[in-house]
């Protein structure tokens, strides 16, 4: 034993650092015959047979109440490929989302050329909504990276603080064969939520943690995919999303932002309530790209992380029973009540990463993705 001031302590006290995962095994997809490092695949982690096709998942994991130690997560490229993580004196270079700059206190060491420890301290975890990171990749073959994979090429995450309002536990249905563009919720354990999106074992996380869909958004992408509820009903009563009013979209409860986000066009609900479609747009800003005439840092250096809320409801018969009355007298105050007051047993957030469209790259030239091409300057589609 060892005096200290105040108290005696051990000198094997225990480490206040907690690991919490470690992603094995990322390969990076292709667009034609080579593979890109804006398409990680964390093959790990992600079950891409279950996967809807065409959107870009990246790992999220949220939080559901204060972590008693700092965290470290692990990054490990696949072997024999031709990629490594970028480092600048002999540090791998983790950035910020929101300006492409380092956070103070989170340190991301090289184990070699392609494995790296993330280290992310208590205080930073806590200091905001959304802690959203990238970790850039290079090349290491002779094929010149293209302008894209010099502003958004590698690794991204986020930990989504946000506490959790249910302790259910929610047995599943047989989900059966996967189905296109759905994500399936298989089971709600102590208010969290399961999903097909990820491997079962990468799902042993404590109470503290979850595992959240996210995915990222560049410039001018459309995504959709499905949602669906595939929990088993407990007595005389069905498990739903719950909706907005009398309307016929799931409702959102905005998170960062904490109102809805203008690039969420749809949460369209199918007729039985246990599907929500999700469709999300996301904008160009190039033509702020610019102030003034002035090259520094602008709208487009500036990446962006966005959490919305969606929340599995459970419609007793009674419920269902006044909200088809409450629905013929037209008496849309009260469906609002009745939909207030129906229990939640679940709730779902997705996390939206929009990176920058430029960035100044390793020789201090501005360098931009190329712009859209179906895409018109005022963000409509």
């Amino acid at each position: 034993m060892t005096e200290t001031i105040g108290r005696t302590a051990s000198l094997t006290e225990e480490p206040q650092v907690e690991h919490l995962l470690t992603l094995t095994n990322i390969d990076f997809g292709k667009e034609g015959k080579i593979k890109r490092m804006y398409l990680p695949r964390y093959e790990s982690l992600i079950d891409y047979s279950r996967a809807p096709a065409g959107v870009q998942f990246e790992p999220a994991i949220q939080i559901l109440s204060e972590p008693a130690k700092d965290i470290t997560i692990e990054f490990k490229l696949k072997e024999g490929e031709p990629f490594k993580f970028r480092q600048v004196n002999k540090k791998v270079v983790c950035l910020s989302v929101d300006d492409y700059r380092p956070l103070s206190g989170v340190s991301c060491e090289p184990l070699s050329d392609t494995h790296c420890k993330l280290a992310l301290p208590k205080a930073q975890i806590m200091s905001r909504k959304v802690l959203a990171l990238y970790i850039p990749c290079e090349r290491t073959d002779e094929v010149q990276p293209s302008d894209k994979e010099k502003v958004e090429g590698g690794l991204y995450f986020a930990l989504v603080k946000r506490s959790q309002q249910s302790e259910e536990d929610i047995e599943g249905e047989d989900p059966g064969a996967a189905e296109p563009s759905t994500i399936k919720i298989l089971r709600i354990k102590k208010g969290r939520v399961v999903y097909d999106l990820f491997k079962p074992q990468s799902s042993a996380l404590d109470n503290t943690y979850e595992l959240e869909p996210a995915f990222r958004a560049s410039e001018g992408t459309s995504t959709q995919f499905k949602l669906r509820l595939t929990l088993k009903h407990q007595g005389p009563g069905w498990y739903k999303f719950k909706s907005d009013d009398h309307s016929k979209e799931a409702k959102v409860f905005g998170h960062n932002p904490e109102e809805r986000p203008a690039q969420l066009r749809s949460t369209k609900l199918q007729s039985s309530s246990n599907v929500c479609e999700i469709k999300w747009c996301q904008e160009t800003g190039r033509s702020q790209c610019k102030v003034g005439g002035d090259a520094e840092l602008c709208y487009c250096q500036h990446g962006w992380a966005t959490s919305f809320n969606l929340q599995a409801v459970l419609l007793t018969p009674h419920s269902l029973r006044e909200l088809e009355k409450c629905l013929a007298l037209g008496d849309f105050q009260k469906i609002g009540k009745i939909l207030e007051e129906v229990r939640v047993v679940g709730e779902i957030d997705p996390t939206v990463i929009q990176p920058p469209v430029c960035t100044i790259g390793a020789d201090g030239k501005e360098v931009c993705t190329p712009p859209p091409d179906c895409w018109p300057t005022d963000g409509k589609r």
